[in-house]
């Protein structure tokens, strides 16, 4: 009779255990699942402008367009870690070309036009009011009167980069950036053997809604 009532307490005793042990875990993977949706829940748009420098180049014949210019930004931020941002840039003083190992001149006020629009996934890690990020997406890049008359050429391709930002106010963030825009063989029929590539760094600020 004894062991018969050892063994029916001890049954009870491990039930309860075990129910106790679920109710916690269960208790735990709630409390988690609301921590996400909450910091999900903390997005917010912004915007921002920037200036910057760009530029061309032939790896073969060493030529290179380089030029200062505009970026417009408007994305949203998930969370802390996570962001979609489009950008938009365009040359707004003289493009400088540098003739490298052609016969070409070099001319400080070539009339090329560079505009650039792209949409990007942003990873961000934050450090405080530091934080670093990278940027991977696609745009189309698009480069007009290269080399002879008035003719557009464009290409569309990945795009990606990094960059660093700091938080100057409650809502306003400063940051800095390199993105390469191209890289590969020619450019929408222009050099067709030789390796192309286009980058832009940029310095400017967001500012959160």
């Amino acid at each position: 009779m004894k062991k018969e009532f050892l063994i029916a307490v001890s049954t009870v005793i491990l039930g309860s255990s075990l129910s106790y042990g679920e109710s916690n875990i269960i208790a735990d993977a709630r409390e988690k699942m609301e921590s996400i949706s909450v910091d999900l829940a903390k997005g917010h748009f912004y915007v921002g402008g920037g200036v910057s420098y760009q530029s061309l180049n032939n790896d073969n014949t060493k030529e290179e367009f380089s030029t200062f210019g505009k970026n417009v930004i408007a994305g949203y931020q998930y969370g802390d870690y996570m962001a979609i941002e489009v950008r938009y840039s365009a040359d707004i003083y003289k493009v400088d070309y540098t003739s490298g190992n052609t016969i070409n001149k070099d001319n400080d006020d070539y009339p090329t036009k560079f505009t650039n629009v792209g949409i990007y996934a942003k990873g961000i890690y934050p450090l405080g009011d530091l934080a670093v990020y990278g940027l991977m997406g696609y745009g189309q890049l698009k480069i007009t009167n290269v080399p002879e008359g008035d003719i557009a050429r464009s290409v569309s391709s990945v795009q990606f980069g990094g960059g660093i930002s700091y938080r100057l106010y409650d809502k306003v963030n400063l940051f800095g950036d390199y993105v390469i825009l191209y890289d590969d063989t020619g450019f929408d029929g222009l050099a067709t053997k030789s390796d192309m590539k286009s980058d832009i760094i940029t310095v400017g600020f967001t500012y959160w809604f």
